[in-house]
């Protein structure tokens, strides 16, 4: 921990920004959604998600919460540490 009691991820998502770590974050949903071959309404409706607010956060435009990306996490069938690994 540095002398802010933060962690080492914490300083790299500093560093990153607020607004990178939200796109590539979008950017990796976004393309393991693709992957599986569904549609954003598709894994919306699997996530318990508006349609609105997954474009938002698939956009970088929203900051999920962690009960989001637990509901992310298991509608894309992954986890949630493959979601943030190396951004986060």
């Amino acid at each position: 921990m540095n002398k802010s009691g933060k962690g080492k991820a914490l300083r790299r998502t500093e560093t990153l920004g607020a607004g990178d770590v939200q796109r590539t974050l979008g950017q990796r949903i976004r393309q393991i959604r693709a992957q599986k071959g569904s549609s954003q309404r598709d894994m919306a409706e699997a996530c318990g998600l508006s349609p609105a607010a997954l474009q938002q956060i698939e956009y970088g435009n929203a900051n999920p919460s962690l009960a989001t990306l637990i509901r992310l996490s298991k509608g894309l069938k992954t986890t949630i540490h493959k979601l943030l690994q190396g951004i986060a």
